[in-house]
């Protein structure tokens, strides 16, 4: 009976809105939008926030730096032997490894070399993940030791896009960097950390001289907790054998640890944005649903008659709520159809708006657990939108409706105009709310791009080259490939300055951080010195970015390899550590593993203009810089962050050229590819990249705005479709501020239903008025009365 009664509720529901295609049009499109723009924005938030890694427990998962004392240089890796240290002495922890900082750029030979995207990491690193292979094994700790077989692990995109997904791979050699090294293991699709790598290595087999120097700091500490361990407890620990690290070893800096949470380190830059985006398109969608209440709302009161005659017959209350809400979830399904179209024709588009190097992004799409939520939306939706119109609808005063008098009859009365005015008011505020908060965010984006960077970074193109250090290890080696590089860029046309650097600007929170001593300073008070940014450049390379040279001289070729140590400053540094001085001639000492000036004096040559280098945030900004002349190295490659990352090198070309800027073309499209007959590469040489470093400059407000681009977006789109979606519902509901819609504005008599219609054009009225006789009241009866036509002018709804 239950469901014969519901079946016959949905005919009824589709028999009634067959009669108002318009209103079951907008109110559709109206939810589709905001159902749509909820769907999308959930895939990514599912994608990012929602799945569970794909580690054993991973909630026990930790990641562990240091920092300074005083906090001044917030982050500081961990050298191999204090992470041997650690991993000895840590009780809270079940087990420990270790992983560079950034990611290496290993050169795969092949018919055509590729750069791939790998870590070094130590061989326990899969087991403390609890990570486990695809085909084959992963990596042992027996694997991690000196004089060890070289052994690799690919990653399940690197393993389809070089090898097929060919499972005879297992045990080939490929040669990486130089090395032939033997695939052991493939990892599963879902596995990607740290991001964006597909290839991992044991660390001691390629440097093994990195277990005894204390001086390189490079890499961090993954560790998994011991049960019933707290993470306070386990950073405790860490902090007393940091200190005791720090007494033993007097050119340590570092005496405090940080631990956090692996999903916090993976996640938490861009949680808070995410979560954000999600509260902004469910307000949309809280819009959209007030819309469709004030439109239901407004088409209740012309079904009064209806409704009344269907109650005086002995209807249930609760048998017309259940009816009317069986229209609102049609039109909510509706919804939901056109809402999943345009979520995943928009996707792409939203991907877009997001900063790229937000983890497993590329694993939003629209699945199961996507559409899961879209129906629990829609519920919500239709619930939200017809619960307010079916309540009040199904209340009407019996006597008014069939009498078929005015509108003003129950719903139409005051509690209509109150709860219908309530929604446009509140749409058009919500709409305003949103339209100023998109003011702002792109106020403070605009800010953010006419900030002085300390450089230029317009007509800036920055050429990325993987060097393989198997082949380029020595010095000399590395001059003679960006010698010959250097030259052939500058024969390019239209080029007017070039010059390398290791890590670009605005690349981030990594860099080269170091502890220095200042001519005069005792080694105590070099102690508490807050760790300087470390630069390798070429010369040429202020000129290519426009960076002020305050005093002093630029490097030059004679700076090279064997001459004495120089080094430029930033005029912070310089004001900072000689206020009121000349810096030009003073001298500097920096600790530099693996180079011919480890702590010997640097003399200052130059002093430059103050530059947003690592992020463009003026509370990030590092205005105590040394730059000092590439490609002296120091460390080996393989450690050293200035070496971990593809060296760059920017170019400036002329405002006349390349005439291809314009429109779509970009001005990467204009120079020569890599393996062009104008470039004479080796072979064996990577595939180099051309990047622009304006968009990567400006782009990368993303490390101050990370979602600079979404909130204006968002808002600007949300507060218009408020304001359009306002204007059905205001016209729909603004006839009823007269006595009745549809009524006689001189007599106040009501068209009959049947033949009023939506926005119908002004007609005469058609009741007949009785003129009153001299007396009052009428001596007769009123039939005898001869009737007059009013004349009135019916007023439309």
């Amino acid at each position: 009976m239950a469901m014969s009664g519901l079946g016959a509720d949905v005919r009824y529901a589709l028999r009634a809105l067959r009669r108002r295609p318009l209103l079951v049009v907008v109110a559709v499109a109206v939810l589709a939008v905001g159902i749509g723009a909820g769907t999308a924005v959930f895939s990514v938030v599912d994608a990012v926030l929602l799945r569970p890694l794909p580690f054993a427990d991973p909630g026990r998962l930790v990641v562990a730096w240091q920092r300074s004392p005083d906090n001044s240089v917030p982050f500081i890796e961990v050298s191999y032997p204090d992470y041997l240290d650690w991993r000895a002495q840590a009780r809270s922890f079940e087990s420990m490894a270790i992983i560079p900082t950034v990611n290496q750029g290993f050169m795969v030979a092949g018919d055509e070399p590729v750069q791939v995207q790998g870590r070094l990491v130590s061989g326990n690193f899969f087991d403390v993940l609890g990570a486990q292979a695809l085909i084959g094994r992963t990596l042992r700790p027996d694997d991690d030791r000196a004089g060890a077989s070289r052994v690799v692990v690919l990653g399940h995109g690197l393993w389809q896009r070089q090898y097929g997904a060919d499972p005879a791979v297992l045990g080939r050699k490929i040669v990486v960097d130089g090395t032939p090294m033997e695939v052991v293991g493939v990892m599963p699709r879902a596995f990607r950390y740290p991001p964006k790598v597909e290839m991992w290595t044991p660390v001691v087999p390629a440097i093994p001289e990195i277990v005894t120097s204390r001086d390189v700091y490079w890499a961090i500490v993954v560790g998994r907790l011991a049960r019933g361990a707290r993470l306070a407890q386990a950073e405790a620990e860490l902090d007393g054998i940091v200190d005791r690290i720090a007494k033993a070893s007097p050119r340590v800096v570092a005496t405090a640890a940080v631990v956090t949470p692996l999903t916090d380190d993976l996640f938490g830059p861009s949680r808070p944005a995410l979560l954000v985006l999600l509260a902004a398109v469910l307000l949309v969608l809280l819009v959209a649903c007030a819309n469709v209440s004030a439109l239901l709302l407004a088409r209740a009161a012309d079904r009064q008659r209806e409704i009344a005659v269907r109650l005086a017959l002995g209807a249930s209350r609760r048998r017309l709520v259940r009816q009317l809400l069986c229209e609102s979830a049609l039109i909510t399904s509706g919804a939901v159809a056109g809402g999943v179209l345009l979520a995943q024709a928009s996707l792409h588009s939203l991907l877009a708006l997001v900063p790229a190097d937000v983890p497993r992004l590329q694993d939003a799409a629209i699945d199961g657990r996507v559409l899961a939520f879209t129906v629990v939306l829609a519920a919500a939706a239709a619930l939200l939108s017809g619960l307010a119109p079916a309540v009040l609808a199904s209340r009407p005063s019996l006597g008014d409706a069939l009498e078929g008098g005015a509108r003003t009859a129950g719903p139409g009365g005051s509690a209509q105009r109150r709860w219908q005015g309530l929604l446009v008011g509140a749409e058009a505020a919500v709409a305003l709310v949103l339209l100023t908060g998109a003011g702002l965010t792109t106020q403070t984006f605009q800010n953010l791009r006419r900030l002085d960077l300390g450089y230029d970074p317009r007509q800036v193109l920055a050429l990325e080259v993987a060097v393989p250090h198997g082949k380029y290890k020595k010095p000399s080696e590395w001059r003679s490939l960006y010698a010959g590089l250097m030259e052939r860029i500058d024969r390019l046309p239209g080029v007017e300055a070039s010059g390398g650097v290791f890590l670009r600007p605005l690349w981030g929170q990594m860099g080269n951080d170091w502890y220095f001593t200042a001519e005069g300073q005792s080694d105590e008070e070099s102690r508490r010195n807050p760790h300087v940014n470390l630069e390798a450049v070429t010369p040429g390379y202020f000129a290519a970015m426009r960076t002020p040279l305050l005093r002093g001289r630029d490097f030059t070729e004679r700076d090279a390899e064997g001459a004495p140590g120089v080094a430029i400053l930033s005029d912070g540094f310089a004001r900072r550590y000689w206020p009121g001085q000349d810096p030009i001639g003073k001298r500097l000492k920096i600790p530099l593993p693996g180079s011919p000036y480890h702590d010997t004096w640097l003399t200052v040559v130059g002093v430059v203009a103050d530059a947003r280098y690592r992020e463009i945030q003026a509370s990030r900004m590092a205005p105590r810089a040394i730059r000092w002349p590439s490609p002296i190295r120091c460390a080996p490659p393989s450690v050293s962050r200035t070496a971990t990352c593809s060296p760059r090198t920017s170019l400036r070309w002329s405002r006349s050229w390349p005439p291809r800027w314009a429109g779509r073309a970009s001005a990467c499209s204009s120079f020569p590819p890599s393996r062009s007959p104008r470039w004479p590469w080796p072979p064996s040489a990577p595939t180099a990249r051309w990047r622009s470093s304006w968009g990567g400059a400006r782009g990368r407000s993303a490390c101050a705005w990370p979602w600079a681009r979404v909130p204006p977006t968002c808002n600007s789109s949300s507060s218009g479709r408020a304001c359009v979606r306002s204007w059905p519902v205001s016209r729909w509901a603004s006839p009823d501020r007269s006595p009745s819609a549809g009524a006689c504005r001189r007599c106040s008599s009501a068209s009959p239903p049947t033949t009023r219609s939506r926005w119908p054009a002004p007609r005469p009225c058609w009741r007949r008025r009785r003129p009153w006789p001299a007396t009052f009241p009428p001596a007769g009866p009123r039939a005898s009365i001869p009737p007059r036509p009013c004349g009135g002018i019916e007023s439309g709804p």
